[in-house]
Order: structure tokens, then C-alpha cells, then sequence
């Protein structure tokens, strides 16, 4: 998922001076990130109920080809609706191999182990985007169609993902014909955990799509550069993640989602007020430890919310909420735009952080640190 967030966010400014004539197209270029998050919404639920009952690791080989080969044909495409379309189905693809991957590291029984290894693949998640934006903003600046065929380089995950499930036909078939845990009780949707995935999606995925126009604002016109900028995002999301097993064994999942908030918004609030590359990067860097706790604080809530037939489901609804904060919070954000710049749009996004900042913060100091439930 980090490889397709974040390639392409380099090269918007020169897709849209490339591609765009109307409003709606300057829309359809930032919808070609944000309709990731759409393609989740329905992507990680059915990746989630086909994970309760297949083999994860078949899954993901076929879901990784499809991400692979769908992504690169941007490089062929010209109309925008077509480019958005193709987008989605590539985000299905990508949301089934996420939904997969968070919902192995939740089957881990030992607790700590299990945060420990959801923190480690968001990291992982992290440094792809890391990578992702160098070579996004490089190639983007030689020709910007290039870069979509950066999406080609997991295919050999694919093959990876095969071996996996030659080696686990038995481990398939005791999930399928002989479950460890019987499920009970109804199935109930994790509406609580999948509001807050919502509210922390758009937050977390604003800067993503906006601050590259920001920086255009700004003068700063070099894909490279951007780039450049936004890696720091990207590289502290990767050492935050990294290290969310040791904040989770120190503080309660509310405050983290606290500390979350908190950091995004004083960032994007940086943000707003820096007038040249280091302070616009610097800022970047605080949103990046927010969205690094945040994630795997929602996927180890929604894991541990569920039992073993039913956690893939749970992970895969949270976790497609959580990504369609990105197409819904264009939505949102759009008539903030055209009203006030982007400028505009960060400072509601600091608004609105910082608020969930206090209530995350006042909940925990009413019901104390050992509460059930993070919200």
C-alpha cells in the first residue's frame, strides 16, 4: 500500500498541468491517490471474508499480479475518468494484500509479539513509500509517465506469495474444514473502531494529496523536491511504526490515538505557517510520527476486538475505512479548497486533529488507562 499512495504524489502538479482543463479534471488528478481509498472500502471486507475462509497466501499471489499489472497501465492511459477507474481496481488488488498481511500478524497469540509485528509492518509499509517518493519525484522530473512503472517491482512478491501457499495447503485446509475458534455469536460491525478509522483516514491522508500543491504555491515546482519533502513524512512514519509495540506496553490505546491526533495537527499547522522547504519538511516530519502510531493503533484495535474467525473481516472493515478517509476526504475538503486555498484546507485539517487530540486525551482521563475499548 505504501508504493501506491505515494509514487504518484510527486507528479500530480505536472498531471495536472499535463491532463487537466476543467475543475473536475484538477479533481480526477488528485482522485487518481484518493480513489485508492475508495477501492478499500470494498477491497478489504471482501479480501477480509475470502481470508476467513481460503488460503491468505493464494490470495495475496493473485492480488499482488493484479496490483502490478493495473498499476503500470497508467503509463498508457490518457483520459483521466479511465486512469481514476483503473486506479480503483488496482486499489482492491492492494487492499486485499494488506488486509491479508495485518490479519496473519493478528492470528499471533502472544500480545506483545503481536504489536511488535503489526508495528514492524507498517514500518516496512513506510520505507516503500520512503523509496517510492525518490524515485516518483527523480523519474517524474525526466518524464512523468515513467513513473507508473515503478507499480511493475512487486511482481516478484508474487512469486514469493506462491511459495507461501505450496507450503501452507494444511494450515488452509484446518482454517477452512476444522476452525480453532467458533464463531458463536453474529457477526456485528465494529461501527465505533470503523468511525474512528474513517475521521483518522481523512486526517492522516490529507497532506498526501495536498501538500504537494502547497508546495507548488510556494515556488517549488521539481518533483524531485517535493518528493524530497515528503520522504521525511514517509521516513518517520516508518521509525514511528517501528516502534509501536514500545509505546502501546507504556500507554493505553486512547492515549496513543491522542498522541496521533496531537502530532498531526501541530504539524499541519507547521505546515501552514512555513514559507520554504525545510520548515514545510520539518512539519511534515511531526505529521509522520501521528500516522505512524495511528495505523498500527487501529489494526491492533480492531484485531484484538475479534475472535480468530472472524479477525481478517474486522481488520479488513477497520483497516478499508481507514483508507477511504483518503477519497472521502477530497470529497470533503474540495468546497474548503475552491474557498480558501490549500492553505485552508490544512488548517481545517489542524482543526480537526487537535480536537480529537483533547476528546481521545479527556476520555482516558475520565475511564483511566486500563479501558476496554479505545473509544
Amino acid at each position: 500500500m505504501g508504493l501506491a499512495l505515494s509514487t504518484l504524489a510527486p507528479i500530480l502538479p505536472k498531471m495536472e498541468a499535463a491532463l487537466s482543463e476543467t475543475d473536475t479534471d484538477k479533481m480526477l488528478v488528485k482522485m487518481v491517490i484518493g480513489i485508492t481509498g475508495a477501492a478499500v472500502i470494498i477491497g478489504a471486507p471482501i479480501a477480509g471474508i475470502m481470508g476467513d475462509r481460503m488460503n491468505r497466501a493464494r490470495i495475496v499471489t493473485w492480488a499482488v499480479i493484479i496490483f502490478a499489472v493495473i498499476g503500470a497501465a497508467g503509463y498508457l492511459i490518457d483520459n483521466l475518468w479511465i486512469m481514476v477507474g483503473t486506479r480503483f481496481l488496482m486499489g482492491m488488488a492492494a487492499a486485499a494484500v494488506l488486509t491479508l498481511g495485518f490479519a496473519m500478524a493478528g492470528d499471533l497469540e502472544d500480545e506483545p509479539a503481536r504489536r511488535r509485528y503489526t508495528g514492524w509492518a507498517v514500518s516496512i509499509a513506510g520505507a516503500v513509500a520512503l523509496v517510492a517518493l525518490i524515485l516518483g519525484g527523480v523519474i517524474g522530473d525526466i518524464n512523468w509517465r515513467l513513473t507508473f512503472l515503478l507499480f511493475l517491482t512487486p511482481l516478484p512478491i508474487s512469486l514469493f506469495a506462491y511459495q507461501l501457499f505450496r507450503n501452507d495447503r494444511e494450515t488452509s485446509k484446518r482454517q477452512v474444514e476444522k476452525p480453532v475458534v467458533v464463531q458463536t455469536a453474529p457477526f456485528r460491525l465494529p461501527i465505533p473502531l470503523m468511525l474512528l478509522a474513517l475521521a483518522g483516514g481523512i486526517i492522516q491522508y490529507i497532506p498526501l494529496t495536498y501538500v504537494p500543491f502547497y508546495m507548488r504555491d510556494l515556488g517549488i515546482a521539481s518533483s524531485t523536491m517535493i518528493g524530497l519533502a515528503m520522504i521525511v513524512q514517509a521516513g518517520t512514519v516508518t521509525i514511528a511504526s517501528g516502534l509501536f509495540g514500545a509505546l502501546r506496553a507504556r500507554v493505553s490505546a486512547r492515549s496513543a490515538f491522542g498522541m496521533s491526533f496531537g502530532l498531526m495537527g501541530l504539524g499541519a499547522a507547521g505546515v501552514v505557517l512555513s514559507d520554504e522547504m525545510i520548515t514545510v519538511a520539518a512539519s511534515l516530519c511531526i505529521i509522520g510520527v501521528g500516522a505512524g502510531w495511528l495505523t498500527p493503533n487501529l489494526v491492533v484495535s480492531s484485531a484484538e476486538a475479534a475472535d480468530l474467525s472472524t479477525r481478517a473481516r474486522y481488520v479488513g472493515l477497520v483497516k478499508g475505512t481507514h483508507m477511504s478517509g483518503m477519497f472521502v476526504g477530497i470529497i470533503v475538503v474540495e468546497p474548503i479548497l475552491r474557498l480558501a486555498g490549500v492553505s485552508g484546507v490544512l488548517i481545517a485539517m489542524a482543526t480537526a486533529a487537535c480536537a480529537a487530540s483533547l476528546l481521545f486525551f479527556g476520555l482516558t482521563r475520565v475511564s483511566g488507562r486500563k479501558a476496554a475499548s479505545p473509544i
